[in-house]
């Protein structure tokens, strides 16, 4: 799953706890997203939002999100968790100390397609068994944990101790 964040600064971070995205954007909020990315229905729809054009900002650079927001330009901009923690580690004070994830936006299923012409349906019955193997041995969570995902950012498959759906063989 790619799991798309709100991130804020660690400063004005308990300016926007308990508030929905849209009531940010009603307050006036400034926020960055990532040009192209399909956020999710709910998000799309506020981000197209003739009412907020003026408070978004479409980039085409990640950092370029990061850089407005430590310059007071953004009040917080969305981002694939996973990115977050990349350039986290790529720049450990920065990131850590100024901005933090303040609510999950969306979450986006990731599928593992295999083809049919070039794959052998053994090696998709291995690859699903290595997956629930990992799953329950409980590795699978823990690469999740030592990323730096929170609770709330977990697969509900991983919450409810479940496997995920299991890749098809090729037809």
């Amino acid at each position: 799953q790619e799991l798309y964040v709100l991130f804020v600064s660690q400063s004005r971070r308990q300016d926007y706890d308990q508030k929905t995205l849209a009531q940010l954007l009603d307050q006036g909020f400034r926020l960055g997203v990532f040009k192209g990315t399909d956020y999710g229905q709910q998000t799309m729809a506020l981000i197209n939002n003739l009412k907020y054009q003026e408070q978004i900002t479409a980039q085409t650079k990640q950092a370029s999100n990061y850089r407005m927001l430590s310059g007071n330009r953004l009040d917080g901009f969305i981002q694939e968790y996973s990115e977050y923690r990349y350039h986290q580690e790529q720049n450990p004070e920065a990131y850590a100390q100024q901005v933090v994830p303040l609510m999950p936006i969306n979450t986006i299923h990731q599928h593992v397609l295999f083809s049919r012409h070039s794959v052998h349906s053994k090696v998709v019955e291995d690859f699903n068994q290595g997956l629930e193997h990992i799953i329950a041995n409980g590795q699978y969570r823990e690469i999740f944990t030592r990323w730096g995902a929170q609770a709330w950012m977990l697969p509900q498959h991983l919450v409810n101790n479940q496997s995920p759906q299991p890749a098809t063989a090729p037809q």
